[in-house]
């Protein structure tokens, strides 16, 4: 009774606040950032909003967060943040003329979204290999979509997503993305992701090689590298990573809890790291030397690189029933080998440390197919644009 309470006087505030925001006058100087439902500082916005603050003190960056270990760790930094639902982050929320998200402006700001005198980019997460939201038919996902936006839609006005901006990688993203969020083409735009400009940034030396294994989200939870492992498989693994003096990264989806019955004994092997959950995803493809995935859009990232990409689409069949399906035919355009158990993953991960070279060819043909740029300037195209689309050559 008391949560029931507790959310009608939340939506209460929110309808308030939704009305009183049409009084305020929207100061182009102020941009809000937020990211991942407000509980992380990573993607996208987490560089672009790095970028705005170093070179473009004029703008007065903020960012919104649900959590209080990421507000200590920015305010600490001595960034301009506010806990979602305070004070300053509904005033400032009233205030700002622009917003930057990666999941929604409901979720990552908890901003009254529906209002004509603001502008919302979403900048999402990188290339759409994966079919999302409208398009991800396949896995029941589009319809669950649709209804729940309709509910939004009906009871709660000032949480209809609306958006004046999106970006993408290449051509052929910014179809997808057009489909994906039922969007016109012309309001996504060609700039590239800021997330990479990281990549391409120097590595430190390390006095063994680095794996990464980034399997993507499940649906139902299932952190499906633990289940791929057997205790067998541990063992080989752990033997031939202390072998050819590797460690092996492991870094769940977000939203994968990480869970099974070799949990304890992946922490407790010397050769194999279960990375921190919630890390920025980024940092780790900066410093590997050959990334293991199976359908996580990461590898396309990756690819900015140069270096090996080893595909682990063990579950294949199933994640197609129960996941979701691609854009693309997954063999046909995946730049590397593709491997069904951990000693074929293995035996690719010494070829590519005796001849990096190998598959080469093959990344260089869907990296230019994929990344109409391959610089570390997305950061600057995406608030140039910005800058351009609100008609603003220079703030005053």
């Amino acid at each position: 009774m008391k949560q029931r309470i507790e959310q009608i006087i939340y939506y209460v505030k929110n309808f308030i606040f939704y009305f009183l925001s049409f009084l305020v006058i929207k100061n182009k100087k102020i941009w809000l950032f937020g990211s991942w439902t407000g509980q992380s500082y990573s993607d996208q916005s987490k560089y672009l909003f790095e970028y705005v603050k170093k070179n473009h003190p004029e703008i007065k960056a903020i960012w919104i967060t649900k959590s209080k270990i990421v507000y200590e760790q920015l305010k600490n930094r001595q960034n301009e943040v506010y806990l979602a639902y305070s004070i300053p982050a509904l005033w400032y929320s009233m205030r700002a003329k622009v917003l930057f998200v990666t999941q929604s402006i409901a979720d990552d700001l908890h901003h009254f979204n529906n209002n004509k005198g603001i502008y919302r980019v979403q900048l999402y997460h990188g290339s759409s290999f994966k079919k999302v939201l409208y398009d991800a038919t396949s896995s029941r996902q589009s319809d669950q979509y649709q209804k729940i936006n309709k509910l939004k839609n009906l009871f709660f006005p000032f949480y209809i997503e609306k958006y004046d901006m999106l970006i993408a990688g290449s051509k052929e993203d910014r179809e997808n993305v057009s489909t994906a969020f039922r969007i016109s083409k012309d309001k996504i735009k060609l700039v590239g992701f800021p997330r990479n400009d990281i990549l391409f940034s120097q590595r430190g030396d390390n006095e063994y090689k680095r794996i990464l294994y980034a399997p993507t989200l499940r649906r139902d939870n299932n952190n499906g590298v633990l289940d791929v492992f057997n205790n067998d498989d541990l063992s080989v693994v752990e033997k031939m990573l202390h072998k050819i003096k590797c460690k092996l990264y492991i870094k769940l989806h977000p939203y994968n809890i990480p869970k099974g019955h070799l949990l304890e004994s992946i922490n407790n092997a010397k050769n194999i790291v279960l990375v921190t959950q919630g890390s920025d995803i980024q940092e780790a493809l900066v410093a590997c030397d050959i990334l293991i995935t199976d359908y996580s859009s990461s590898w396309v990232d990756f690819l900015l690189t140069d270096r090996p990409i080893i595909f682990a689409p063990f579950d294949y069949d199933n994640y197609l029933i129960e996941d979701r399906t691609f854009y693309y035919d997954y063999d046909e355009t995946t730049p590397g080998p593709k491997v069904r158990n951990w000693s074929e993953a293995m035996e690719w991960i010494e070829a590519f440390l005796n001849n990096p070279s190998l598959y080469a060819q093959e990344r260089k043909i869907i990296k230019n197919r994929f990344h109409a740029y391959q610089d570390a300037h997305s950061c600057e195209r995406v608030y140039n644009t910005v800058m351009e689309e609100l008609n603003v050559k220079k703030i005053k």
